[in-house]
């Protein structure tokens, strides 16, 4: 097992780690938009829920190994409500966002996905009490436009997968 792993190691390794950083999101960006398409085109036969179920089950799966290890184990926490509310809303984002994902075109989806940010930054502000200066609000100011011109609220009615979009 070892004379596989050695040379593709030393390769990454080789690699800058900028480049490498830009590589990785790459892969990640390519794993996203597959997720998205796959969903679409498995949510006429399999329910949204189910879907996000399998999701799910392949996550523990895959992550099993590392939480089971014994020893220094970096996902051990004494905070485990936190972790159990946090899961929660997780699980709550990702059925909205895969139902919604089955409501809208994929384009407005990847759309109203970018403004995950900017509700981010009002959320920061209103629970956290997050200082932020002006220019940023600038910022956040303009991309709320951009999402209402996604949405268009003055022309059409806001859908449901919206809404789902939105909260996700």
């Amino acid at each position: 097992m070892t004379t596989v792993s050695a040379p593709v190691t030393n390769i990454y390794y080789a690699i800058p780690p900028p480049v490498r950083g830009v590589l990785l999101m790459i892969v990640s960006a390519l794993g996203v938009v597959a997720m998205n398409v796959s969903i679409r085109q498995i949510a006429d036969d399999i329910h949204p829920f189910m879907i996000a179920l399998l999701r799910h089950s392949i996550g523990v799966c895959l992550l099993a190994p590392m939480i089971l290890r014994p020893g220094h184990n970096p996902f051990r926490t004494t905070h485990l409500t936190l972790h159990g509310l946090r899961a929660l809303f997780n699980v709550i984002a990702m059925l909205a966002y895969f139902v919604a994902l089955t409501m809208e075109p994929l384009a407005k989806v990847v759309a109203l996905t970018f403004t995950a940010p900017l509700l981010a930054t009002v959320g920061a502000v209103l629970i956290l009490g997050e200082k932020v200066t002006r220019p940023r609000y600038g910022a956040l100011m303009i991309g709320l436009v951009g999402a209402l011109i996604i949405l268009r609220p003055w022309a059409v009615e806001i859908s449901p997968g919206s809404l789902l979009l939105l909260l996700s």
